[in-house]
């Protein structure tokens, strides 16, 4: 996990490379990031093809490969 500015998302989930990053936005609130890490649980918990189903928001970003 690290922190960038983001433009447009509070985090990104990058599971292109072997160890997943995730990006947490500089400029979002805490209260942002808690709700992107939920998000995180829920591709944690049914895995990345999961996400295939999800609809996009700007809460967190999935880039897979």
């Amino acid at each position: 996990m690290s922190y960038a500015p983001l433009v447009g998302n509070v985090a990104l989930l990058d599971t292109t490379a072997t160890a997943w990053t995730l990006e947490l936005d500089t400029g979002s609130s805490a209260e942002d990031h808690c709700w992107a890490m939920l998000d995180l649980l829920k591709v944690l918990s049914f895995g990345v093809q999961a996400a295939d189903f999800a609809t996009p928001s700007p809460v967190l970003r999935l880039v897979r490969g």
